[in-house]
């Protein structure tokens, strides 16, 4: 029968030790050794093509894995992936995922739909959902008038729709001003809080990792670099974990050569 989220709750989210994931036959991530309980924010830090991505891939059992992993006690496989899928919700970076010519709730009635639930289910989690995340005068507006700090929400709703009990956001950050990008951690951390889900989130910003409980920090070619408190890792940074976002209105080559040789 179906594991009740009360049961999963006893077991750390997250078990890892010696865990490599490996991608059209290439080792991506090697030997990660790392231990998330119930309830916390991991942040998963690191450059573009770091492995970020192909290690959650790996933690759902979609890529071949060696060493050990439990998700919630449960053995990462390709026989437990399914398994898994009721009690985890994914937010992928893509926002093309959404209907865009539906309304909001249009968009979190389908996906609730293909996971058995009611529609009066589905209206009462939409509404609390996007109240949460502070949309929820968005709830009959078409996706496609919404800003793309709205659109980030409404995704992250389509993603918790069914309850899961560990949430993956794949960069939800991703190409949003700093601004929106601080008030949309605010909406994470509250959800963290209300509904006591645990948060996967995928970030390259490294000032991000203060709304985390945990960071793992990957490095190319290497895995995991790093992984612990934030305040503990972001003390060994340059300028302890500090950056600045520089615009420009156009960009020269000699200027280019400038920037890359800082």
């Amino acid at each position: 029968g179906k594991i009740t989220p009360s049961y999963l709750q006893r077991f750390s989210a997250i078990h890892c030790e010696n865990f490599s994931v490996y991608a059209g036959g290439k080792l991506i991530v090697d030997s990660v050794t790392m231990k998330i309980d119930h309830g916390q924010i991991l942040g998963i830090l690191g450059e573009s093509g770091a492995g970020k991505s192909t290690f959650v891939k790996g933690l759902l059992g979609m890529r071949k894995i060696t060493g050990f992993c439990k998700i919630y006690g449960m053995d990462i496989n390709k026989k437990n992936s399914k398994k898994l899928r009721p009690i985890y919700g994914y937010v992928p970076q893509d926002l093309g995922k959404i209907y865009h010519n539906f309304t909001v709730f249009e968009n979190l009635l389908y996906f609730g739909n293909q996971y058995g639930l009611t529609e009066q289910e589905i209206i009462s989690r939409s509404r609390r959902l996007l109240r949460n995340l502070e949309i929820e005068d968005k709830f009959n507006a078409l996706v496609r008038n919404l800003s793309g700090g709205e659109k980030r929400r409404v995704s992250i709703a389509i993603g918790l729709i069914h309850a899961p009990i560990f949430l993956i956001l794949d960069e939800p950050t991703s190409g949003l001003d700093p601004i929106i990008r601080e008030n949309l951690w605010l909406a994470l951390t509250k959800i963290n809080e209300q509904f006591g889900t645990t948060l996967i989130v995928i970030t390259h910003y490294p000032e991000e990792s203060r709304f985390c409980h945990r960071v793992a920090i990957f490095g190319r070619n290497r895995g995991v670099i790093d992984f612990g408190k934030p305040k503990d890792l972001l003390a060994q940074l340059p300028g302890k974990g500090r950056s600045i976002e520089v615009c420009f209105k156009e960009l020269k080559e000699n200027l280019i050569e400038t920037l890359e040789s800082i």
